[in-house]
Parts: structure tokens; sequence; C-alpha cells
């Protein structure tokens, strides 16, 4: 059962819909004057976290109000996205997401055939695994500190997505260099353990070039819009593709969403990170995906 709190200007109030077994639950922004055509966005949460919190911190709402998005924020079901890192998991969530969408457009606001995915971390696994099983349901996907699992099910897509990528290089929880079990590194292989192995950073961006059909070396541009927040961007954009794809990596960025505050519980476990202000995940998304006004 999935059980949708659909947020509306002027209107609050719960929707239903059915997934077999699985249990979401949502919160939707709809912006005013929104209606059939409007694009709709999934925005997911990492491990540990929920809809509303991502929502909060994020600050989604505001893009989406000013571009005229449809915004959903589920929580995952014991606060983890299926994303592949247990192969054996019978849990459904590519299914329950699809039907959450079919949930929240059958109102007549939003469009399924206008179906975009910004993830961060667990929810950027999840919008990579969307792309791998679904990619015909699929406009675009924007992927926030996570890389491509070892040994996932579903490693790459069968078909291009147009797909932005952003990688702090000092990412803790999920290492610029990939995370492997029998690294040197003690701390990158207990959350291996934990977490799941990846590949690295540049691996996982070579298997996505391949995947949209690019070829060439990436254009690379670098640049730093805010001096004060410690870090600077460097940006591949990936050539002659068949679908979209670039690669933000934030230098000296950390594991938090980019443009929100630090994490206190990702500090807590893995140490300080900077604010990042030279980029925002969900404005990048966006403006990427060719949404923005």
């Amino acid at each position: 059962m999935l059980r949708v709190v659909l947020l509306m200007i002027g209107l609050a109030g719960p929707v239903l819909a059915q997934s077999g077994a699985v249990s979401l639950e949502a919160e939707v922004f709809v912006p005013p004057g929104a209606g059939a055509e409007a694009p709709v966005v999934l925005v997911l949460h990492g491990a540990g976290g929920t809809g509303p919190a991502l929502r909060r911190r994020s600050g989604f709402d505001q893009i989406a109000r000013a571009q005229g998005l449809v915004a959903v924020y589920p929580t995952a079901p014991g606060r983890r996205w299926n994303d592949g890192r247990q192969p054996d998991e019978p849990r459904d969530d590519v299914a329950a997401l699809l039907a959450l969408v079919a949930r929240v457009v059958e109102g007549g606001v939003g469009d399924a055939g206008r179906l975009y995915v910004v993830g961060h971390s667990n929810g950027g696994g999840m919008a990579m695994r969307l792309a791998c099983a679904v990619p015909e349901r699929l406009a675009g996907i924007a992927v926030g500190a996570a890389k491509t699992l070892v040994g996932a099910p579903c490693a790459r897509p069968n078909r291009p997505v147009p797909a932005l990528f952003v990688h702090g290089t000092a990412d803790a929880a999920a290492p610029h260099g990939g995370r492997r079990r029998d690294s040197a590194d003690r701390r990158i292989a207990e959350i291996a353990t934990r977490f799941g192995e990846t590949l690295s950073a540049a691996d996982t961006l070579s298997l996505w070039s391949r995947n949209n059909g690019c070829s060439g070396p990436p254009r690379v541009a670098v640049a730093d819009p805010d001096p004060g927040d410690g870090v600077s961007l460097r940006v591949h954009d990936y050539r002659n593709c068949v679908a979209a794809l670039r690669w933000i990596e934030v230098i000296g960025g950390g594991h938090s969403w980019p443009g929100a505050p630090p994490s206190q519980a990702l500090q807590a476990l893995f140490g300080p990170e900077p604010w990042v202000r030279d980029l925002d995940l969900g404005a990048a998304a966006v403006a990427f995906w060719g949404l923005g006004g």
C-alpha cells in the first residue's frame, strides 16, 4: 500500500495507491497553476533519511515552484532504497515508485511521460537502478554522492538516459576512488563491507559514457562561483552523446547534498565537511535537464 500525502497550494489530503506488498509514504509539492503537462521530479533521500527531511534540507520546493515542476518526496521502507546492493532482496522499489508516480498524476497534475529523478547517496543509487530497469520511463536522472555498485543486478541501462553526476572528491562515505572490501584503508574497507562495494567515480562515468553513446574525451572546465566556500568545480561535458552526460566534481566536497548545510549526522560519522555553495544539486539537475526558465 502506498500512502501519499499530497500537499498542494491551499489543499492537503491523503491519496492511497497499491503496489504489491511495498508500503511508501510521500509528500508531493504541486506549484500554482501546474496541470497535466507539468514535469514530475522524484527527489530521493539517502540511507537513514526521509522524504520530508530531504524536502526541508534541499530547498527543492523553491526550484519546483519557480519552474512549474511537481516534486515528489517519498520515504523508503526502512529508510533505505533497494538500489541493488543486496541482489537477493525481493522488495521491488522500482515498481513501487512507478506506482507512486501513477497515483500522483491520475488526478490531472503532472505528466508521467516527463519523469525525472534526482537522488542523493542511496537515493542516487536508486536513481541509477531506475534508469537501468525502466530507462524508457525516464526523461533524465541526476545522481549525487553515489557511484555504480559492484555486482548490482542491473549495473547499466540498456538504452541511453540523460544523466548528471555530482561527486565530492573528499567524500568519505562514498570515496571518489571507489569502495572495496580489500582496501588498505580500514575505514573504506569497513564502509564497503557495510554498504557495498562501488566503482570509482571515474569508472562510473566511463560506464555511463559508453552507455550514452559518447565519443572522444569530454570538454572540461573549472569554476569557483563562491571562492569563500573552500571548494571549486571541475565540469566534464561528454561529447557526441546519444543522451547527454555531465559529471561535476566538487573539489574538496564531501557527502552532503551540495548547496545545503552539511549534515550533522554525516559529520559525526565521517568528520567535518565544507558547506558547498558553488553548486546546488537540485538547481544543477533542473538546468541540465533543460527545465529552467
